[in-house]
């Protein structure tokens, strides 16, 4: 007897198909995807570190090459890139990640001329291996005192293997250097005219962190005069002076700050180029104070000791009826 098929009965075929792929999919996504409170491992990295730093121009500085979320490592081998001309390759030495397991063989190649130096370290024990994270190689730079700008440090040719000689994949994460020039600026005394014989000698760095060997100012172009940091300088003649800081870090990098050109008149606090009676009158409205007073005059304080008394009046007393016009 022939049995035929119902149209039902194809249909219900075609859904247990379609049924049955579903539930497979769902298992393999179900065995793929981590289960809840499972840990997930980080692909394992190369990296230069710090990725980015700031550098006086014509410093020396040091990066890392480290490895991270490595697993059972026994070699690797690292080329790293750079400006040759804006820096050059002083010393490599090893790093402490892989030697912790055991006496490792290795050595490095610097090539300044072309920008590029290779490390290669090895653990002499076949079947020896490091995991987790740390450092490979530490890198010695030096630094021309002329170049400023950002400049890339780049890996490649990365090679890390296992303790059996197997390649392992990793990520490469390079970094970068921005070096910046040292320079001194004179922000006190300010281009003007003072009624002072004594004007404060304020500098400021950069970079902020720049830690001197000396320093000197030099007063209308005369022999530089050692300071240790902001000073004052007193008994001025009156008249027109120009002024200029010099230093030197302790990396040996020289600057000069700008110049300010400033002009003494003696007791002239209004600034009208005479020294009377008005000269008198802002200096008494302004007697036994200081600077956090209401009423302080900073031109009044005449021989620049943040009080203004009996001294400075003394000073007004010797210039009264002196002419700067």
């Amino acid at each position: 007897m022939e049995i035929k098929k119902s149209k039902k009965s194809k249909k219900m075929g075609t859904a247990t198909i379609v049924v049955a792929v579903v539930v497979v999919v769902g298992l393999l996504i179900g065995a793929a995807a981590p289960h809840a409170g499972a840990t997930v491992t980080a692909a394992a990295s190369v990296n230069v570190h710090p990725a980015t730093q700031v550098v006086t121009a014509g410093s020396p500085f040091t990066i890392n090459v480290t490895v991270e979320n490595i697993a059972e490592m026994g070699a690797d081998q690292v080329t790293l890139h750079f400006d040759p001309n804006t820096m050059s390759v002083s010393q490599v030495t090893e790093g402490d990640f892989l030697k912790s397991a055991g006496v490792t063989v290795g050595s490095n190649i610097t090539n300044n001329s072309e920008g590029y130096v290779t490390f290669f370290y090895s653990l002499r024990t076949e079947g020896a291996t490091v995991s987790g994270s740390g450092t490979l190689a530490t890198i010695y730079f030096d630094t021309s005192a002329s170049a400023t700008g950002l400049f890339n440090l780049e890996l490649s040719d990365v090679l890390v293997a296992t303790g059996t000689g197997e390649l392992i994949p990793v990520n490469l994460f390079n970094g970068s250097v921005n070096l910046i020039p040292f320079t001194v600026t004179l922000t006190s005394p300010e281009t003007g005219t003072f009624a002072s014989t004594s004007v404060n000698v304020n500098f400021a760095l950069q970079p902020e962190w720049t830690v001197l060997d000396w320093a000197a100012y030099s007063l209308d172009g005369g022999t530089n005069v050692t300071i240790t940091g902001n000073t004052t300088i007193n008994s001025l003649s009156p008249g027109e002076h120009y002024l200029v800081v010099y230093a030197q870090d302790n990396n040996g990098n020289t600057a000069a700050s700008n110049t300010v050109n400033f002009t003494i008149h003696p007791a002239d606090i209004t600034g009208d180029g005479q020294v009377n009676v008005f000269d008198l009158q802002q200096l008494a409205w302004a007697f036994n104070t200081q600077p956090a007073s209401p009423n302080w005059n900073d031109a009044a304080d005449l021989n620049r000791d943040e009080i203004i008394n009996i001294f400075d009046l003394q000073i007004l007393a010797w210039n009264v009826g002196n002419n700067y016009v």
